[in-house]
C-alpha cells in the first residue's frame, strides 16, 4: 500500500481537483455563486463575459490560494471535522434512508 498524502483543493469547482460537485451541495454551497462570492478562484469562470483586459486581470495566485477561501475551507472543516462541527445536520440529512 502507499499513502499519498498530499490534498487537492477538494474539486475542480473550487481550484483543483478530487471530490464531485455534488459533495458541495450537499452542504449547501450553490456551485453557481462561488464565483461571484469569492469563495473560489476558479479559470474556467473567469472569463465569462469579460473582456481581454479583464481576462489579464485574473487574481495572481499560487496552486493553494484557494485553501483559505471560503469553499475549501468548509468543506475539509466538514470532512475532518464533520461529526464535532456539524453532526447534527449530517445526521439529519442523511439518516433518512
Amino acid at each position: 500500500m502507499f499513502v499519498d498524502p498530499h490534498q487537492d483543493v477538494w474539486s475542480r469547482f473550487t481550484g483543483g481537483d478530487g471530490a464531485p460537485g455534488w459533495t458541495l451541495e450537499a452542504v449547501g454551497i450553490d456551485m453557481r455563486q462561488l464565483k461571484e462570492n469569492n469563495a473560489a478562484i476558479v479559470h474556467n469562470t473567469w472569463g465569462e463575459g469579460k473582456s481581454e483586459k479583464d481576462l489579464q486581470a485574473f487574481p495572481k495566485m499560487i496552486w493553494p490560494s484557494n485553501y483559505s477561501k471560503y469553499a475549501t475551507a468548509t468543506m475539509f472543516t466538514l470532512f475532518f471535522g464533520g461529526k464535532t462541527y456539524e453532526f447534527e445536520y449530517c445526521e439529519n440529512r442523511y439518516s433518512k434512508a
